[in-house]
């Protein structure tokens, strides 16, 4: 099995052309969903098991929360004790950046934080990183 199949990646991002310009950048390295709500992403959490998240921090039209709390309420269901995701390595691109939230999200363990518009390659460096962590964690998992 290729590293492109082996790993998963969930991009959730309220903006179609954006979550989509995501998917293509990271076609190389992984592969890749999509979840434009908080009700979507923890469907496609369970579904799809992802090795990496990139979070949008607002998500607009969001069923669940109010557009600013969307994607802080993803991330902290990601960090309860008892959650199976809770060290999945989460990359937060927003256009939201106050340094407040930003610490709160660090705070939660959060890979890596930027900010709105983001270079692709930048993004995807970000993401092979955190795949590549991966990968040693479950090398590591396999040798004990």
């Amino acid at each position: 099995m290729s590293d492109v199949q082996k790993y998963r990646a969930l991009i959730v991002e309220d903006k179609k052309r954006v979550a989509e310009k995501f998917q293509r950048a990271l076609k190389s390295i992984c592969e890749s969903m999509i979840a434009r709500d908080s009700t979507q992403a923890f469907e496609q959490i369970d579904d799809f098991a992802p090795h990496v998240i990139l979070l949008d921090l607002v998500l607009e039209g969001d069923r669940e929360y109010q557009a600013w709390e969307a994607g802080m309420r993803i991330l902290e269901r990601l960090r309860k004790q008892d959650s199976i995701y809770q060290d999945t390595p989460v990359i937060i691109v927003t256009g939201r950046i106050e340094r407040e939230i930003e610490d709160r999200c660090r705070g939660l363990g959060v890979t890596e934080f930027f900010r709105k518009p983001i270079p692709l390659q930048t993004l995807r460096q970000a993401v092979k990183e955190s795949l590549q962590k991966q990968q040693q964690t479950d090398a590591d998992q396999n040798t004990k």
